[in-house]
């Protein structure tokens, strides 16, 4: 009786770097390809890259950076290509600066990449409905009454003035992608549009426009009236293992505040409503961190 062939072991997947917002998630994935079909481990790997043995380990569980200096020692061992290596860089850079202004100029170079944009069109979108404040305040202007759809229009009713180039660009992203729809009789109708993004992309978009938000909010108690805009502060020492009861009280409001634009019939104004509360001095501060 002949004996049967041995199975031959299953391929895996290559893993496509573009698929991914997370460096170290994609290193953990390159790793079991490496292993698979280059016979190559972790251990072997920063051994060829003259690292310790312990430092991948530490890199994959978000316990250390992966540093420059180690990059360009593991560059030559990772068996990337080019292009495939320039975007792992910025995946590295994105994730591990602390500096917003420079994830934001990371993330812009991310988008050039052609293989990204295939696999990331909902990040992408989201992101640029939250990177200006005024597409937001745009999408909420349209459910009142007498919304005129011409840019002269709304810039006229934008209290924080932006051009007439800058309402149209966002008018044509709003209809372009469903946020906006515009009837047979030029009628103007917002649509449910969920927010489809990748959670770190989200924590970038949401940081710029927490940011917009704030410098709005300084604006105000110059430009608005008293009675018009309400704006509450409190400074107080508790301790960090109650800042969850804080939070909690806050998202109470909210969505008291939420349950009452649902009964609005007659809406004449948009308002933005921010609920913060955030530490100053003491433990939380040494630890840093991005939102």
């Amino acid at each position: 009786m002949a004996k049967a062939k041995p199975k031959s072991p299953a391929k895996i997947k290559r893993p496509v770097v573009f698929e991914f917002h997370d460096y170290r998630a994609f290193l953990k994935d390159w790793l079991v390809y490496l292993k698979k079909q280059h016979k190559t481990s972790a251990r072997e790997l920063a051994r060829l890259a003259g690292l310790a043995s312990g430092y991948l380990p530490m890199i994959l569980s978000g316990k250390r950076d992966l540093s420059d200096k180690a990059l360009v020692a593991l560059q030559p061992h990772l068996k990337l290509r080019q292009n495939e290596l320039g975007f792992f860089k910025e995946l590295c850079l994105l994730s591990d600066s602390t500096e917003q202004s420079e994830r934001l100029e990371c993330y812009k170079r991310i988008r050039r990449f052609y293989r990204y944009n295939e696999q990331h069109g909902d990040s992408i979108e989201a992101h640029k409905y939250l990177e200006n404040w005024y597409y937001v305040a745009i999408r909420e202007l349209a459910m009142l009454p007498g919304f005129d759809i011409s840019p002269s229009w709304i810039r006229s009713q934008l209290l924080n003035k932006v051009t007439k180039s800058q309402v149209q660009e966002a008018l044509d992203f709003l209809v372009e992608n469903n946020y906006l729809k515009v009837d047979n009789k030029g009628r103007v109708v917002r649509p449910e549009k969920p927010i489809r993004c990748h959670q770190g992309v989200y924590r970038l978009s949401m940081s710029q426009f927490h940011r917009q938000i704030l410098e709005l909010a300084a604006d105000s108690i110059y430009e608005v009236p008293r009675d018009q805009r309400h704006l509450l502060s409190h400074t107080m020492a508790i301790p960090r293992s109650k800042f969850a009861q804080v939070r909690d009280v806050l998202d109470e409001a909210l969505a008291k505040i939420e349950a009452i634009t649902g009964e609005a019939s007659a809406a004449d104004s948009v308002y933005q409503v921010s609920l913060m509360s955030f530490p100053l001095a003491g433990a939380a501060g040494s630890e840093g961190g991005q939102e």
